[in-house]
């Protein structure tokens, strides 16, 4: 039981601000591999291969070691973050009933938003009491 050392995982530095913005840059140029749907073989090695050379872009850049599934969580928490910040700001726009928002949405969630547009599309409800009836 002695001879038996268990290795504790250090916790590595938070991303910062000027960290993010250069992988939504990097995802940018490979937004159509990195955010397509589809399940092919061939899109599978394509998306692992841009990942691959997304954090290698990174690691020459910063400097600092990221694990690829640092890289894809950020990437992952970054659209969240966005689709909340978009969404709230839709939500506040609603409640002042079209007259000036106070919030404002960041340029960074503005460049994920451009990235990944079909992730940001709100659903219409064609039986919406509150729609216009066209005749």
């Amino acid at each position: 039981m002695e001879d038996q050392v268990k290795k504790v995982r250090g916790r590595t530095d938070n991303f910062n601000h000027e960290e993010v913005l250069f992988l939504v840059e990097l995802i940018s140029d490979r937004a159509s591999v990195i955010e397509d749907k589809s399940a092919t073989n061939k899109m599978r090695m394509a998306k692992a291969t841009a990942w691959l050379e997304i954090k290698a872009a990174f690691e020459v850049r910063h400097g600092k070691s990221r694990t690829l599934i640092q890289i894809k969580d950020l990437w992952k928490r970054t659209k969240i973050n966005a689709k909340k910040e978009i969404g709230g700001n839709k939500r506040e726009m609603a409640l002042t009933g079209g007259g000036k928002n106070e919030k404002v949405v960041s340029i960074l969630s503005e460049r994920v938003m451009g990235i990944c547009p079909q992730d940001f599309k709100t659903r219409k409800n064609p039986f919406d009491s509150d729609a216009r009836l066209v005749s």
